[in-house]
């Protein structure tokens, strides 16, 4: 069986539109950025210098 991880992501009203503002100012997509920050937050979880292989194409 193959399966793709999913995160699912809430966000506040403030938050998703200072999100959309940052992405605008650097010319990255919403969903890139987003992205980002999801990943570099679960690789600061785990252990220091260990990506799980999970996350690995973060």
């Amino acid at each position: 069986m193959s399966t793709k991880p999913e995160i699912r992501v809430t966000l506040s009203r403030d938050l998703l539109s200072h999100l959309e503002r940052e992405a605008d100012e650097r010319g990255v997509s919403l969903i890139w950025l987003i992205a980002g920050i999801v990943c570099d937050t679960l690789e600061n979880t785990e252990s220091p210098g260990v990506a799980p292989a999970a996350f690995a194409a973060c």
